[in-house]
């Protein structure tokens, strides 16, 4: 054969190879795919503490997910790989949980992070590599602040804040507030009270306790001394706020008392003295919605009991559920996956219908009132 013809014989085989690796290294859509094995999904979450009692429900609706996706074929023939990882519900273990993820494990999504904390703290890291991150149940709006990776299935506390600011001030003209000092719960405390005062209402007492407090009679002292009309429980998990209203009820408080996010079974079914509360909280998962029974159905086959704090544990389904429908129809390119999540409109998912604004905060998800009667959790009038 001459020079000229194998020249021309390999470039042949050239433009062979380039088209396969067009046609195969696609996904089914078009999208690009052009790493192989396993497409690792990362979660940062408390799996241990108090706040595992929505970290943990989190993570299994995660891996609901994940064996859902990977029985029908996986993404565009690629299996889904699962790594929790437990942030105990402190930045400084998120971040190092994310640093793993993302350097050791290559992971370029994660979903959890159910505390703000937590995201704020894996925020700078995620960002950075270009690494999409789910939140489940991180309300603080500071996280979704000039980020372009970052989705969330829950309303931010500047919802939460104002919303419950406005109803309590339509029906109390004074209330007390106690924090604890974490970024979700001083958040929240921040837009209520400015919100309240704005409004025109008192804000007669406004403590301060140290993450994990379990004593909280001082704070409950000067409660009672300025006598408010009602009192905000702001905790940062269920736990902390059912001993906070325990003790109120026993050194004799009678106000109303609100709460918000705190509609678990931990806070709900802790004794009598939860009954009356107000909570503000999401949505609970409607059994009308086909997909948020299917989910509840086979959470609790697996688990043996239905997850505490639902709307987290949906949100958490639902976030592996959108990144591997966006796989598989855009590819495994993190700026394109991100378009595609920002394009979607009325996704339909165990939460029900809803989309995502330019912040990646969710939007068609709004906040409901709950009180707590006989130990459950019913439609509150308000």
């Amino acid at each position: 054969m001459t020079t000229t013809g194998k020249w021309i014989t390999g470039l042949i085989a050239l433009v062979i190879v380039i088209t396969l690796v067009t046609v195969f290294g696609r996904g089914e859509n078009g999208g690009e795919m052009a790493d192989e094995g396993p497409i690792r999904i990362g979660f940062v979450g408390p799996l241990s503490g108090d706040a595992a009692a929505y970290g943990e429900p989190s993570s299994n609706a995660a891996i609901i997910a994940v064996d859902e996706v990977n029985a029908a074929g996986g993404v565009n023939g690629r299996m889904l790989e699962f790594l929790p990882q437990d942030s105990e519900c402190t930045g400084a273990k998120a971040a190092s949980a994310a640093q793993k993820l993302v350097q050791t494990d290559k992971v370029k999504y994660i979903v959890g992070l159910v505390c703000s904390g937590d995201a704020l703290a894996i925020r700078p890291i995620t960002e950075a590599e270009g690494v999409i991150f789910f939140s489940a149940y991180a309300t603080n709006p500071e996280i979704s602040e000039g980020t372009r990776y970052f989705f969330r299935t829950v309303p931010t506390d500047a919802l939460t804040g104002r919303v419950l600011a406005e109803k309590l001030y339509e029906q109390y003209g004074s209330v007390a507030v106690i924090t604890e000092n974490t970024e979700y719960a001083q958040g929240l405390r921040n837009i209520f009270t400015t919100t309240y005062k704005e409004l025109g209402g008192t804000v007669s007492v406004d403590e301060v306790a140290p993450p994990e407090t379990k004593d909280f009679r001082a704070q409950i002292t000067k409660v009672l001394a300025a006598n408010p009309e009602a009192v905000f429980v702001n905790t940062q998990a269920g736990g902390s706020a059912q001993a906070m209203i325990k003790q109120m009820r026993e050194l004799g408080l009678e106000q109303k008392v609100v709460a918000a996010y705190w509609t678990g079974p931990d806070f709900v079914e802790a004794g009598p003295w939860v009954n009356g509360t107000l909570v503000a909280d999401a949505p609970q998962l409607n059994e009308e919605n086909p997909l948020a029974k299917s989910f509840m159905e086979k959470y609790l086959a697996r688990f043996g009991a239905a997850p505490n704090y639902a709307v987290g544990a949906g949100g958490a389904y639902d976030s592996v559920m959108l990144l591997a429908e966006a796989m598989r129809a855009v590819g495994d390119d993190t700026d394109v996956v991100r378009d595609y999540l920002h394009a979607l409109s009325n996704y339909g998912g165990t939460l029900g219908a809803y989309s995502f604004d330019e912040r990646g905060d969710v939007v068609g998800i709004d906040l409901t009132f709950w009180e707590v009667e006989d130990n459950k959790i019913v439609p509150a009038a308000i």
